[in-house]
């Protein structure tokens, strides 16, 4: 996908375009397509007002780069209206039937098209013809390449009365004739049977037509212009997904037939299975029927139904979103469907989620709920020592196993708990006698592989251990329990112990890699790390100094217990990267603390918290102590802007935006965030406007310095990055303000041609401004407003610290794409074919924002902060792509072939991490942003 750049002239403005026929099926998607790539649309049509249109005005960007003007294609003078001022013009216009008047009404339709756009001033023209033109001849031989060269015969056409195809060879011709006459520049893209989802309302027609035998064909000259097709599959699953959605299709649920030679969970009747069938599939088409969103997004998934049990609980809740985020389609069970809204509440439940109720005791709903699915993943099993566990927990995994192999899956991961290595396994007896949950455990999981064996299941085994993170679900589970009884000190006490912990996020990545590595079986340990009780309590304390965090172990008197050496290379191999336990702890918490499960709390207040006022219900009524804090962060809109706030909301604070127009539609994502509706405001203001800055920053305890522009033709770059900034400082002064945060850049840092490249890059390094001024504006901006800040704030007393990210890469909250992501997708679709022979520094956005409140936070910090996750060579971040996303082609050449590789240079970014921060490996950045622009539209979705 091209970036938004794209859209603009040789001036810097932004293109506009005519869409002749914006209401129809092509025409729709065309008017999409320009939209997402940052083009001025005027789309024509019969009748504007008409509510068959309407969708188009849902489209992203359309209030403020799309409008309806009347035209047809018959009446000159209203094409000439529509096409004035345009750029180009997209004639996709055409009827689609066998009606006597086609043939005058394309061809004459055409002409006035072409004629009025070259009247016009319009220089590009690209017609839509259809291979209708192309392949209707019968004296083609069979085996002949269908290429570009190919006409259909206009006689034969004629003659079998196909009076479409006779109109669409006619109007190209004519297309060609007049563009040639009238010197326009004509691209002619010919589509054939045209598949997939739909915008508008009504059916069109290719949603009811049969397929045609195959012949070659080649579509050699779209290739070379970079375009990747869809598979067929998919635009077929996506079509009557839509139609369903729309309710053009009834939901039909499959209900596979059942081998008499297969064996049975238990002796039932036929009856009874169709029975639990019909009842599944009631239920399916019910919740269907009250999620759909009404088609409003395009949807990416994959083939596949998949069913996790216990999908409610803690694993199973994130093993649930991890599918929904890959495509897939996803049943969960639950032994009570409507006590799991936080599921319907994920990114993706609405198109492709379904709950239905099942029991692992009870196989005849698990057959129920597995039928059609391809893979299901076992997680369901109690957390407690209640004696009646193991019976639940051996016979339910016989059952699942047993409906899995009936209802023809051939694929199950299971979820039991942690070990060593892969060939360790728990005593028994001991367990037997010591710990019931891990009896149940161990036993379930040597069912299952016995089970599988017998039945022929291919069987994948995620061995998860302690299990932090934050939460889906509304209520406290057992690990965040455990967590939070030490960091109250409602434990009085620690063991002399030692455990494995694992992040949440970890474990369910887990699942999805063994079920998506198909030659993946047996045990496949999830440990991140392994630590002592102590250990785990210094990080507490260290990140949460606020809290009574439990201090005193109840075996002072011994040695303390060694950590034990483990092995998680089986996952690693497949490439999942493990989340340090310093990051899910933070989050867990923070998490809790949004629920409302646990007080925030602030440095310099003594407290007492006792477990009662941890809420382990799930009403969601118990309100969140909030901060009393007031900030504001400037530049509030933009990718870092945006993180910041949402990390502040998240930490209890109030904040104050500025933005330029709070009204525009661009802002809105601002006030989608969690805890926005109550704590946050937006505020019109400019960094060169200091009245307006002194009314922003009225009240405020912190300021947040974001803005600034990323251009470096932008002609305002310099005094809103240098005098915005001073403003800034001083309006911050002026209002009382004792302490900035300002958001520098690497560009102020790295950018010295004296520099060795030996030396370590830290907070002491500057950029040349001389050097900069004369090769990258940006930088010398930058640098200069760093300075500007430093000076302003020694002079006027300000606390200041400064925060400075390398290229920051990850997800985007705002809609538009930003630099660090069009970096990105230009390498994934190949608008980049080569790479240059340099290394860059990059840090994930969530790690910039946590920064930001860190040093916020720490009210001794001062000075600068290199933010620099990683640094390495661009043929190094282009072969982490290529291996997260092998179905994208990426550039592989660099354009400096022959000489040395550039070596990574040597950074410290320590100063960050003495003040808590775990950095997040650079190919999780990597993938949560492609995710999220696949996601958002702004890249697409390629099956591998």
């Amino acid at each position: 996908m091209s970036s938004n750049f794209e859209a603009n002239n040789n001036n810097g403005e932004k293109q506009l375009v005519c869409v002749t026929g914006a209401g129809g099926f092509i025409g729709s998607w065309v008017v999409k397509e320009l939209l997402i790539r940052g083009y001025h649309v005027r789309g024509t049509a019969r009748d504007p007002a008409d509510s068959k249109n309407a969708h188009l005005l849902e489209l992203e960007g359309a209030d403020q780069r799309l409008s309806l003007c009347r035209a047809d294609v018959l009446d000159a003078a209203s094409l000439r209206a529509a096409f004035s001022g345009c750029h180009g013009v997209f004639h996709v216009a055409s009827p689609v039937s066998n009606d006597p008047d086609l043939v005058p009404v394309a061809v004459e339709g055409t002409r006035n098209v072409i004629n009025a756009a070259a009247d016009m001033g319009v220089r590009r023209v690209v017609f839509t013809s259809s291979y209708g033109a192309v392949h209707m001849n019968p004296s083609r031989s069979p085996d002949a390449v269908l290429d570009e060269t190919c006409w259909s015969d206009y006689e034969f056409c004629k003659q079998t009365d196909n009076l479409y195809c006779c109109a669409k060879m006619m109007a190209e011709m004519t297309a060609t004739e007049e563009a040639a006459k009238r010197g326009l520049e004509l691209a002619v893209v010919v589509p054939s049977m045209t598949m997939g989802p739909m915008l508008q309302q009504t059916l069109n027609f290719s949603s009811n037509h049969p397929m045609a035998k195959p012949y070659k064909f080649s579509n050699q000259r779209l290739k070379d212009l970079g375009l990747e097709f869809t598979p067929l599959r998919k635009s077929l699953h996506e079509a009557v997904l839509c139609m369903q959605q729309k309710s053009h299709l009834p939901l039909i649920y499959p209900v596979p037939k059942l081998s008499s030679t297969v064996p049975r969970c238990r002796s039932i009747s036929d009856t009874t299975i169709k029975l639990f069938n019909m009842s599944c599939n009631s239920a399916e088409v019910a919740a269907n029927d009250g999620s759909s969103n009404g088609g409003e997004k395009q949807q990416q998934q994959e083939e596949e139904v998949v069913c996790v049990t216990g999908a409610g609980g803690f694993i199973g809740s994130w093993v649930v979103k991890e599918l929904l985020l890959r495509g897939y389609r996803v049943r969960g069970t639950a032994r009570d469907p409507s006590k799991n809204a936080h599921l319907l509440a994920l990114d993706g439940a609405g198109e492709r989620l379904t709950l239905c109720r099942a029991d692992v005791l009870d196989c005849e709903s698990l057959r129920a709920a597995f039928a059609g699915c391809h893979g299901v993943f076992h997680v369901a099993s109690p957390v407690s020592n209640d004696p009646n566990l193991v019976p639940i927990a051996v016979d339910g995994t016989r059952n699942v196993m047993n409906a899995g192999a009936d209802m023809g899956v051939r694929r199950v991961v299971f979820t039991p708990d942690a070990v060593l290595d892969e060939s360790c396994w728990s005593d028994p007896e001991f367990c037997q006698r010591e710990d019931i949950y891990c009896y149940a455990k161990m036993m379930a999981e040597k069912t299952a592989t016995e089970e599988a064996s017998r039945r022929r299941l291919q069987l994948a085994v995620v061995v998860p251990c302690v299990t932090v993170g934050p939460i889906l679900q509304p209520s406290v589970n057992f690990s965040c329990h455990h967590v939070v009884r030490y960091l109250t000190g409602a434990a009085a006490t620690y063991p002399n112990a030692v455990a494995a912990y694992a992040d949440v996020r970890d474990v369910a990545r887990a699942h999805v890699l063994v079920y998506e590595h198909h030659g993946a079986r047996g045990r496949y340990l999830c440990i991140g790390t392994v630590i002592h009780r102590a250990e785990l309590l210094r990080m507490l304390k260290e990140l949460f100094p606020q809290y009574p965090v439990t201090s005193k172990c109840e075996d002072e008197g011994n040695q303390m217990v060694k950590p034990y050496k483990f092995s998680n290379q089986r996952l690693r191999d497949l490439g999942l990267e493990f989340t340090p336990l310093r990051k899910s702890l933070h989050e867990a918490i923070e998490c809790l603390q949004r629920k409302g499960h646990l007080p925030v709390v602030t440095l310099g207040i003594t407290i007492t918290i006792t477990m009662s006022s941890i809420s382990n219900d799930n009403n969601g009524d118990q309100k969140r102590q909030q901060q009393q804090q007031l900030v504001c962060v400037t530049g509030a809109g933009g990718f870092i802007g945006s993180w910041v706030v949402r990390e502040l909301l998240l930490r209890g604070y109030r904040v104050r935006t500025t933005v330029r127009d709070p009204a525009d539609r661009k802002n809105a994502h601002l006030l989608a965030l969690e805890g926005a509706h109550e704590r946050l405001s937006l505020r019109r203001a400019d960094v060169l406007d200091f009245a307006g800055l002194l009314a922003a920053f009225a009240g405020c305890h912190g300021v947040f310095h974001v803005a600034c522009p990323l251009s470096n033709r932008d002609p305002e770059l310099m005094a809103v990055a240098v005098d915005g900034t001073r403003n800034v400082m001083n309006a911050a002064a002026d209002m009382g303000v004792r302490r900035v945060v300002f958001t520098s850049s690497y560009g102020a840092v790295h950018m010295n041609p004296n520099r060795s490249p030996d030396a370590v890059l830290d907070e002491s390094c500057w950029s040349d401004p001389e050097f900069c001024r004369q090769k990258d504006m940006y930088c010398y901006a930058k640098t200069m407003a760093e300075m500007a800040a430093t000076e302003e704030a020694e002079k006027r007393g300000l606390e200041l610290a400064v925060v400075v990210p390398s290229m920051t890469m990850g997800p985007m909250l705002q809609r538009a794409l930003n630099l660090s992501s069009t970096h990105v997708a230009n390498y994934l679709t190949g608008a980049k074919k080569s790479y240059p022979n340099a290394v860059a520094a990059y840090v994930d956005v969530r790690d910039v924002a946590r920064a930001h409140a860190l040093v916020y936070e720490r009210h001794d910090a001062r000075g600068r902060y290199l933010c620099i996750g990683a640094v390495l060579h661009r043929a190094q971040l282009l072969q982490m792509l290529m291996d997260l996303f092998p179905q994208y082609t990426i550039a592989s050449k660099c354009d400096d072939k022959g000489k040395p590789m550039v070596k990574p240079y040597e950074f410290s970014n320590q100063r960050l991490k003495d003040l808590g921060l775990e950095f997040t490996p650079l190919r999780k950045s990597l993938y949560d942003a492609v995710m999220c622009m696949q996601r958002n539209g702004h890249l697409p979705v390629v099956l591998p």
